[in-house]
């Protein structure tokens, strides 16, 4: 008995020391929680407070950004309210040292240029009216293209001859300009050093005469394009007046034959550029072009054939080619596209 009392108290006695023990875990875990979780809070906190300063410079940059784009839409605000075709005609009134001083004071002045080429072709529905209604505007033109204007006729060409900087004009751009004829060559004589004209498809009956007197107008031209239109042999000959020539479009004018190119062969030395595309040159003419040692390109392509002793022949030989190239050692581009 004495022993089993003593069992049972031991008992009690551990079971006792087992709840304390259990205790003490208990609370040693509650405390190492708390520690955790106040440092879980401690960061939160620190990083709460590293974004809200972050966030404030960011803030405060931002604003900065703001105030200062805000004062320089208030200071370019009206500069900005204008179209940029009037900025450009503003350009155009100033001279070159002007104009590039004004160019460097903010990058949309610096896109802005003066009107020096205009092109009224992209107008599809342009008259004499327009064009007369624009060119006041445009008072450092050196480059004006009409190409494919339907409507237009020779009071533009006068009113443009008219204009203060045509005698600075460069080049006039009239093809396919089909309301055009030839009276508007009496107009040239204000585009003294006019350099390049484009006539292609110049629909007027012009004689000799008359493109010798354009020729005499317009004597420092270095590129004139004849394209498709009515010239003949004797109109060729006439061009030794253009002894600047170096570049020559007769493509399409059937009417050209072997003497043209004996007449370009011995008046005009600086010729460089020679197309004569679908014309009715010859063996014989090849000859001529052999002489012309200054060309770069020649383009004689597409050649229209010829009846001899009522044979259709293409008027150029394998033979006369080769004979060509070789004698032309300074030629460094043939477009010979001869098809069959």
């Amino acid at each position: 008995e004495k022993a089993n009392e003593r069992r049972s108290l031991i008992r009690i006695e551990i079971e006792i020391f087992h709840t304390m023990d259990d205790k003490r875990m208990n609370n040693n875990d509650k405390k190492e929680k708390n520690e955790k979780a106040n440092e879980r809070r401690s960061l939160i906190r620190i990083e709460i407070e590293i974004f809200h300063t972050m966030d404030d410079k960011r803030m405060n940059n931002n604003d900065k950004k703001e105030k200062n784009e805000e004062k320089e839409i208030e200071y370019f605000s009206f500069w900005n309210r204008l179209p940029r075709d009037i900025i450009n005609v503003i350009f155009s009134l100033l001279n070159r040292q002007d104009r590039n001083n004004a160019r460097s004071v903010c990058s949309e002045w610096k896109k802005s240029r003066p009107f020096e080429f205009a092109n009224f072709a992209k107008k599809g529905n342009t008259n004499d009216l327009i064009i007369m209604q624009s060119l006041p505007f445009l008072l450092h033109l050196t480059s004006i293209s009409l190409s494919g204007l339907l409507f237009i006729s020779n009071q533009s060409i006068k009113c443009i001859s008219q204009h203060p900087s045509s005698t600075q004009l460069l080049s006039l751009n009239l093809s396919y300009c089909k309301s055009l004829n030839q009276e508007c060559f009496g107009y040239f004589a204000a585009f003294k050093n006019l350099q390049r004209l484009n006539l292609k498809e110049f629909s007027g009956t012009v004689t000799p005469l008359q493109y010798e007197n354009l020729f005499q107008l317009v004597s420092g031209l270095e590129y004139l394009n004849l394209a498709y239109t009515n010239i003949n042999d004797p109109i060729v000959a006439r061009m030794k007046i253009l002894v600047q020539l170096k570049e020559l479009n007769l493509w399409g004018c059937s009417n050209i034959t072997d003497t043209s190119l004996k007449h370009l062969s011995n008046n005009n030395p600086l010729l460089n550029h020679l197309s004569c595309r679908l014309t009715s040159i010859s063996d014989y003419g090849l000859n001529f072009i052999s002489r012309m040692k200054q060309l770069i390109e020649l383009d004689i392509s597409c050649l229209i054939p010829l009846v001899i002793e009522s044979y259709n022949i293409y008027t150029i030989t394998t033979y006369l080619l080769r004979i060509l190239v070789s004698e032309m050692d300074n030629m460094d581009l043939l477009t010979f596209m001869i098809e069959q």
